[in-house]
């Protein structure tokens, strides 16, 4: 026997999600009502991690609780919602669900509903029609809907509810990727400008010979993409391996972090981030005049800096200044953060603790024999094992 994450769906609930199976089949119309056989379906984590992708679970029963189910398929792989889900089976497997304070009651509030928007309706269109729906509900039963109650009805995308806790943490991580390559980006312009102005000999001398403005920057636009190419093709090679090298580390935390991949389109961002980069690249250094050479000098060999490209390189080298404080003010907030999220004092002494949860379908009582058990099963733990118990 193990501990596992069920959910309990009624037989519409993947075709609403869109979900399809990988092996066998999901659950349908015929699993509904009280009098349907308990079925039951393997989230494909679950079965690839725990079961070893073995292809003959299809078929088996497995006992939940004090019911039976037969697996009859293995689900795609999808985002786990709104747990970290392993088993998704009918209600008929759940004897909570099928009493009578599920079923009749209008107190007993504990299950989700899934929709598809019909097409070109809105989100706004739909909550308002079922804001209304629900209005009217109320007003037929005012005896479970009190007015102290506030009972009031949540309506959101899907995408929203799973990606909304996540959302400015997102945000927060892809501001650093953004200040990084703005930093990555002054490095490279800092160099390149310091090569210009080693350059500026030769570029006069181009510029001397009939080179237009044209030409010289198509000439530096050619290694700046050279250069900037090598860094883009550099970073999605390491890119898998450092993604997966920090998603098994996340993983002690939170079991979704496994699922963490770089998506192709990355790929697409990184080509046109490094075009850009080359283009800003190839147009920031300042070119020889031909007809007005203005601050450059040949004389003897060397080059003279003029006031322009000292201007430029102090303009990087303080934006570069600037967002490295950025990303240390912030860096030293996280870290601050986390220190202090360490060392909080909650109140509770979580040493040499140790929390057991024996379900009352583990025992196979129910009612005042469970409540028996739990009682019996407190007075026999030793005290000085048995600090404190807590009951609900």
């Amino acid at each position: 026997p193990r501990v596992v994450k069920a959910g309990v769906v009624n037989g519409s609930f993947f075709e609403v999600m869109g979900l399809r199976p990988v092996l066998g089949r999901l659950l349908n119309a015929q699993d509904d009502g009280p009098k349907a056989a308990g079925t039951a379906v393997l989230t494909h984590r679950f079965w690839t991690t725990s079961l070893k992708s073995d292809p003959t679970v299809i078929g088996r029963t497995v006992r939940l609780g004090p019911r039976t189910a037969t697996l009859v398929g293995v689900l795609e792989p999808s985002v786990p919602y709104p747990a970290d889900t392993e088993i998704i089976a009918n209600v008929v497997t759940s004897p909570h669900h099928l009493e009578a304070t599920m079923v009749t009651s209008r107190g007993h509030r504990m299950t989700e509903l899934f929709g598809r928007l019909a097409p070109g309706a809105s989100l706004e269109a739909a909550r308002a029609e079922l804001t209304a729906v629900h209005a009217a509900i109320m007003r037929e039963h005012p005896e479970a809907y009190s007015a102290n109650a506030n009972v009031q009805l949540s309506v959101k995308k899907l995408r929203d509810q799973i990606a909304s806790p996540a959302r400015t943490i997102l945000l927060v991580l892809l501001a650093a990727a953004a200040v990084v390559f703005v930093i990555a980006c002054s490095n490279v312009a800092n160099l390149i400008l310091a090569r210009s102005v080693r350059r500026e000999g030769e570029l006069a001398v181009r510029a001397a010979l009939g080179a237009g403005p044209g030409a010289l920057r198509r000439t530096l636009l050619a290694e700046s993409l050279v250069l900037c190419g090598a860094g883009a093709v550099l970073g999605v090679v390491l890119a898998q391996p450092l993604v997966a090298m920090v998603s098994r580390y996340a993983a002690r935390f939170s079991v979704r972090a496994l699922e963490v991949t770089v998506d192709p389109g990355m790929l697409w961002i990184a080509t046109g981030l490094a075009m850009a980069a080359a283009v800003l690249l190839a147009y920031v250094p300042r070119l020889p005049s031909s007809h007005a050479p203005a601050g450059l000098g040949l004389t003897s060999g060397s080059v003279r800096i003029t006031p322009g490209t000292n201007r430029r390189l102090r303009i990087f080298a303080t934006t570069q200044i600037a967002f490295s404080f950025v990303l240390l003010a912030g860096a030293g907030m996280l870290l601050a953060a986390l220190v202090s999220m360490q060392t909080a004092q909650t109140g509770y002494d979580m040493r040499q603790v140790l929390a057991v949860n024996i379900p009352a379908s583990a025992t196979g009582l129910g009612d005042a024999k469970a409540i028996a058990f739990y009682q019996e099963a407190t007075r026999r733990i030793p005290v000085q094992y048995a600090r404190s118990v807590f009951r609900s």
